[in-house]
């Protein structure tokens, strides 16, 4: 089973710097690459109407 999260090997667990992306594969997918559909932010996927509208005209 193919992993969706890109982990470095030589580290360990989530920093203020470094913080897991569990959207980054569905971002890509939707074309999210300037986040101009979300972002993250301290764990928290943010997005605005106008995105969130976006990706629902993109699964539709």
């Amino acid at each position: 089973m193919k992993s969706l999260l890109r982990v470095a090997s030589h580290t360990r667990g989530q920093t203020a710097e470094r913080q897991i992306d569990c959207l980054e594969g569905v971002g890509g997918a939707l074309g999210n690459e300037r986040e101009d559909l979300s972002r993250m932010e301290d764990g928290y996927t943010l997005a605005s109407d106008a995105g969130l509208r976006r990706v629902g005209e993109q699964l539709r």
